[in-house]
């Protein structure tokens, strides 16, 4: 296999990652892609913008940083390195043509010397079912085809097939992560001059937020900690808030401490301060790096300070590790290791007065799971405008009476919740307009929508409703949504059944039972 054949292969197996559902932008009004069809936009490859890493069994090592769409494609700029040798750069496009969405690859040296004599190598989609997606190759073989199949939200494999002129076929595979792209050079700002604050400053921890995270604490003595911490923004996302609940061993478990993130302008850090049940106070720092976050705190109790330091490493955005030292008057020792999943929190709401409602809609889950998590989908069945954006701290705006003065159009402020990709959407909710004193009252429930396959070409979506407070008022917001959701999911499965709702319209009103 020749140079420019292998790096082309491993390049599709990058580009094809932007086809992630999960923060797939909408399709013009239309019902997401059935298995084998190609419709797709450019606008389903925004989730590609960024860095991204990928390891080869053989030890070479690819990276390729994407560009936001904008004037019509997308830009790719792609290397392949073996220890600190460069073996093939790369400039790519992606754009829409008439044929389909196409991408065109040129490959160069170190001095930028063009590999290629003949024309750009070109891509085509050919397939997909919004978990799997083929590019294939209409002109020759090298690459012939490339698959991508999904992960989780910020991981994917792929497999690539590339055939040489003797018909033989091989293959490479790759597993790529999404990772922080290196800052770029910059000119030293004039004297004098005020350093601006990050646009976003907690962008590196933006991930935390949305579901649970539980996980064990492997103290060095054999001691378990069982924790669960929950991050939750505040402040219209100046801060991020946490709660860390332990218990150790079998026995029950409690609230052990609460926290707030937020950006120092004066240290230009992540800073944060946490209040223990057990009269501490903990401040520290965290500086972000590559899949990493490297923390570094100072516990202050009734014996006095205590200086600690963690690295957090994540595998993707749903796992991390981590390992933490305490430091001693002979250096900084090993304190405990640790490992944690991210989990909805529908378990730790088992327990709360809920709302749970559950259709089966004649739809695959990945076109269910676009109608919910885009503007055009929502459009579709939930109301006749929306702003719906695919990630956490997003909007979820759904307008019902789009004419009305704001504040009374729908769910204004209302936010994307949590993500687990292809599984569970969540969002925030408010009251009615006819029920103010909960709605003005800066009070939102959460509403987690859940899809699993119900059959060939079916999908079950279950709804569970959650955040109840109680009083006169809160009775009546409960028994409004228990109506409303039954209207809602009945014109989710009329969506699909016949087509989607007509607005201005009234709601289809469907039975189904709810469980309590």
């Amino acid at each position: 296999m020749n140079m420019n054949s292998w790096s082309a292969g491993v390049l599709v197996l990058v580009a094809t990652a932007a086809l992630a559902p999960t923060l797939a932008a909408a399709q013009s009004g239309a019902p997401a892609d059935s298995p084998g069809e190609v419709a797709a936009t450019l606008e389903d490859f925004a989730w590609l913008a960024g860095h991204w890493r990928g390891k080869l069994k053989s030890g070479p090592v690819a990276e390729i940083s994407y560009s936001e769409p904008a004037g019509g494609l997308m830009m790719g700029m792609f290397r392949l390195m073996d220890g600190e040798r460069i073996l093939v750069l790369e400039y790519l496009t992606l754009r829409e043509t008439p044929e389909g969405l196409e991408m065109r690859v040129r490959h160069f040296d170190p001095a930028l010397t063009p590999m290629e004599k003949e024309e750009a190598i070109t891509l085509r989609l050919a397939e997909h079912d919004g978990r799997r997606w083929v590019f294939e190759n209409p002109i020759h073989a090298r690459p012939k085809r490339s698959t991508l199949t999904i992960t989780s939200e910020n991981s994917h494999t792929v497999r690539s097939e590339i055939i040489n002129d003797k018909g033989e076929t091989s293959t490479i595979e790759v597993a790529w992560e999404r990772v922080q792209a290196p800052a770029a050079a910059s000119a030293p700002p004039p004297a004098k001059a005020a350093e601006a604050p990050p646009a976003k400053p907690l962008e590196p921890l933006a991930h935390l937020v949305g579901g649970q995270w539980r996980g064990e604490l492997k103290m060095v003595d054999g001691t378990v900690i069982r924790a669960r911490i929950i991050f939750e923004w505040g402040l219209d996302g100046s801060l991020i808030k946490s709660k860390t609940y332990g218990a150790v061993g079998d026995g029950p478990e409690r609230l052990a401490y609460e926290g707030m993130f937020a950006w120092h302008p004066g240290k230009k850090a992540i800073v944060f301060r946490e209040f223990s049940a057990f009269g501490g106070v903990n401040e520290g720092t965290i500086v972000p790096e590559g899949d990493a976050l490297h923390v570094t705190w100072a516990d202050y109790d009734q014996s006095g300070l205590t200086e600690y330091r963690e690295t957090l490493r994540f595998s993707d955005r749903d796992h991390y590790t981590s390992v933490a030292d305490k430091k001693t008057a002979g250096g900084w020792e090993k304190m405990l290791e640790s490992a944690f999943a991210r989990e909805p929190i529908l378990e730790a709401a088992a327990a709360e007065r809920r709302l749970r409602k559950q259709v089966t809609v004649a739809a695959p889950l990945a076109e269910v799971w676009k109608t919910w998590t885009t503007t055009e989908g929502v459009k579709t069945f939930f109301g006749p405008e929306a702003k719906v954006k695919a990630v956490v701290g997003g909007p979820f705006e759904i307008y019902f009476a789009p004419s009305q003065s704001e504040g009374l159009r729908g769910s204004e402020g209302c936010k994307v919740h949590s993500i687990v990709p292809m599984k569970l959407f969540a969002f925030t909710w408010n009251a009615p307009p006819t029920i103010p004193a909960i709605r003005n009252s800066g009070v939102h429930t959460v509403v987690y929508i859940e899809l699993e396959e119900a059959g060939a070409g079916e999908t079950r979506v279950t709804m569970t409703h959650v955040g109840w407070g109680a009083g006169e008022d809160w009775d009546k917001t409960y028994q409004y949504f228990d109506r409303a959701w039954d209207a809602v999911l009945g014109n989710l499965r009329y969506r699909f059944a016949v087509g989607p709702v007509e607005w201005p319209g009234a709601f289809i009103r469907a039975e189904m039972p709810a469980t309590k």
